[in-house]
C-alpha cells in the first residue's frame, strides 16, 4: 500500500501497488474528489500522477493512429484509451458533420 498524492485536490489516497510493472500507466480514482488520475510507477518506486482531463470529461482525447499509415484503430496519448474499428470512425466522423 502506498501513499499517492491526487492531481487534482491534492488529497492523499492509499493505493494497492502491489501488482504495478514500474513505467506503466495505471488508473486509480481519487477517495476525496471522485476524479480518475493516472499512476506511473518508476523504478526507484516513486509514484508520479498525471490528471487525465479526457477520462474525466474536461477535454477531448489526443488520439493517435497505433499503425502507421491506417487511420484506426486509434490510442488516446494521454490516458492510452483505445478507439478501433469502423464504428469508432463513423461515430468520429458524425460528430465532425455536428
Amino acid at each position: 500500500m502506498e501513499e499517492i498524492t491526487c492531481p487534482y485536490c491534492g488529497a492523499v489516497n492509499d493505493v494497492e501497488t502491489i501488482d504495478y510493472n514500474s513505467d506503466e500507466l495505471y488508473e486509480e480514482e481519487c477517495d476525496a474528489c471522485g476524479k480518475t488520475y493516472g499512476v506511473i510507477p518508476r523504478p526507484r518506486w516513486d509514484y508520479d500522477t498525471a490528471k487525465l482531463d479526457c477520462r474525466n470529461g474536461m477535454a477531448e482525447h489526443k488520439w493517435r493512429p497505433l499503425h502507421q499509415g491506417r487511420e484506426y484503430p486509434q490510442e488516446c496519448i494521454v490516458c492510452t484509451a483505445y478507439a478501433g474499428g469502423k464504428e469508432q470512425k463513423d461515430a468520429m466522423e458524425n460528430k465532425e458533420d455536428d
